[in-house]
């Protein structure tokens, strides 16, 4: 029996004088290919949530904390995807390659999964999080895996949650989400719509829009009911801003607990202005000019100068 499981393992193919074998090499093409489709589609979700909240910006539905930038770097945030997307995909075709899928749905389970979901992402995220901003030792991780994060200071849209070293998402996003793969058992929603509603949140964490509107409901279907649940503990735009303004404060994912607890928590003063404030405020040049400060800001292009 033991041979059996082993079997396709022991033919290989010689690649440049080294024997791989064929199982592995199966592997490692399906969790690519896995992994491709599922950054695709999360990009095109990105570009789709980009285009309906601009749309309700321009309508004056939506307010934000600063003009609205329509830098992309799509090839960054496709990377970006991708190494959030191999762990988890990895987990799944290796671990749990012969288990019988569930599609049956419940509500109530699939809101209770995204909430432990939600609390175990939130505690191992804080942490290293924390420890690169905080610990000397690790200043290199910092340095070559989460500084470049932080070159979208001022300006937030969309694509400013995968303007990411690979490195970065791999850690703080891949990990997690393979550790939830192992948790969330057979059944299909209560394993893939809790990361669902992270790319969802962590996307209007970092779009710079005000998020008490009741639009944003309407962009994941788990938003009214974890977020009347969460309430206050939850985090905003604005207290992500304020991480990326400052970096010593808000370094939760989801929730303000453990920052409150360990007392890096920062509210923002900032104020939320609609388009007609920001269509003026972007013709001054010399507003314009404060805020081309680093890679991220570089040859930007604001969207009220369109319109």
């Amino acid at each position: 029996m033991s041979h059996q499981l082993l079997e396709p393992f022991l033919v290989h193919i010689r690649i440049d004088g080294f024997e791989v074998p064929t199982a592995l090499l199966v592997i490692l093409l399906k969790t690519f290919i896995y992994s491709a489709i599922c950054s695709t589609v999360a990009l095109v979700y990105f570009e789709l949530m980009y285009l309906a909240t601009r749309y309700l910006y321009f309508q004056g539905f939506l307010k934000r904390y600063a003009p609205l930038d329509s830098t992309r770097h799509i090839s960054i945030v496709f990377w970006s995807l991708m190494s959030a997307f191999l762990l988890p995909i990895f987990t799944a075709v290796t671990c749990q390659s012969g288990m019988e899928r569930s599609f049956a749905f419940n509500p109530v389970s699939c809101c209770a999964h995204t909430l432990l979901y939600m609390a175990i992402h939130d505690v191992l995220f804080f942490y290293m999080h924390f420890a690169m901003h905080k610990f000397h030792s690790l200043h290199l991780v910092y340095k070559y895996v989460h500084a470049m994060h932080h070159d979208a200071v001022h300006l937030m849209n969309a694509y400013a949650i995968g303007y990411a070293d690979f490195g970065d998402d791999l850690l703080t996003i891949g990990v997690p989400w393979a550790i939830w793969t192992l948790i969330a058992g057979s059944n299909w929603w209560n394993w893939m719509l809790p990361f669902s509603f992270m790319l969802s949140a962590t996307y209007i964490g970092h779009s710079g829009y005000r998020s008490s509107s009741p639009w944003f409901t309407l962009f994941n279907p788990l938003f009214l009911p974890i977020m009347l649940m969460v309430g206050k503990q939850a985090l905003s735009p604005a207290d992500h801003q304020v991480h990326h303004t400052y970096r010593r404060y808000n370094f939760g994912l989801f929730l303000r607990l453990l920052d409150k607890w360990h007392k890096t928590y920062k509210k923002s003063d900032k104020i939320a202005y609609d388009v007609h404030y920001w269509k003026k405020w972007v013709r001054v040049k010399e507003n314009r000019d404060s805020l081309a400060n680093n890679k991220w800001e570089a040859g930007i292009k604001f969207e009220e100068l369109a319109i």
